[in-house]
């Protein structure tokens, strides 16, 4: 019948749907990932298209798990790859002189003056200073904290969607948690 959509054109549908439903989270989330806005927009269209491209493989209930565990892999292997070394300029940055780990420190807001509770800057500084610190951590350490403790997955889905075990998601939890606590407790 002419007007008719064909089944490739329903799931097209369904699959821009998804898209406009869950994009901005997976955004948010890749963002957290990778620590860069243009990077995060970058994995997320990757991961979009490898789902796409696995069409009736992934099911709709498991779409945005789906899309997640292959942002988290994508990001670890861009960040073992050559597209992350090309990127980076050789030898030490030039803006931030000999010394990066001071430099950082020079640029970390100084949280040990609290401004008014409810002051929306002082949350913004906080903010900042944890994600600066998350991007510091190994991809899989921080993959593991995000889905843990920005997502609220239990550790059994932590570890689906890493594809590991539940011990290496306590392990690397546990040891990511220990290295944030650490750098944010020497940012104070």
């Amino acid at each position: 019948m002419e007007g008719d959509l064909a089944d490739g054109d329903l799931a097209d549908e369904d699959f821009a749907e998804f898209v406009r439903r869950c994009g901005t989270r997976l955004t948010r989330f890749a963002y957290l990932l990778v620590g860069d806005a243009g990077q995060a927009e970058d994995l997320v269209q990757t991961a979009l298209v490898k789902t796409w491209l696995r069409g009736a493989h992934v099911t709709a209930d498991g779409r945005e798990a789906y899309v997640r565990r292959v942002m988290v892999t994508t990001s670890v292997s861009w960040w073992r790859g050559p597209r992350w070394r090309r990127e980076r300029l050789p030898g030490p940055d030039p803006d931030l002189g000999t010394d990066p780990a001071a430099a950082r420190a020079r640029d970390r807001p100084d949280l040990t003056e609290r401004a008014d509770p409810v002051d929306e800057t002082s949350l913004v500084d906080e903010r900042d200073v944890l994600v600066a610190a998350l991007r510091q951590l190994p991809p899989r350490q921080r993959a593991a904290v995000l889905l843990r403790h920005y997502l609220a997955l239990t550790e059994a889905e932590t570890a689906a969607e890493l594809r590991c075990s539940v011990g290496t998601v306590k392990s690397q939890t546990s040891r990511g948690l220990a290295t944030l606590r650490a750098m944010l407790e020497a940012g104070r």
